[in-house]
């Protein structure tokens, strides 16, 4: 939390990218999936977390749309 500026870097699969505190990614094959965030506050602290998720090949939900976003607390 706190009034710090943070620098944001995802990383992950099928190009997955961006450096917003959230981000989108549509993923058109089935498979396991995986994000990685780094974030950086003004005082030059670092920290990382790493996700996953199954995407499944039915189209059921939203065009298999991943919406990610981290949360300083």
């Amino acid at each position: 939390g706190g009034n710090n500026d943070y620098d944001y870097d995802w990383s992950g699969t099928n190009s997955l990218n961006g450096s917003n505190q959230s981000i989108s990614k549509t993923y058109s094959s089935e498979g396991i999936k995986y994000a990685t965030v780094s974030v950086k506050d003004s005082a030059g602290n670092r920290g990382s977390y790493t996700c996953s998720i199954y995407v499944a090949d039915d189209n059921s939900w939203n065009n298999n749309d991943i919406d990610l976003e981290v949360e300083i607390l």
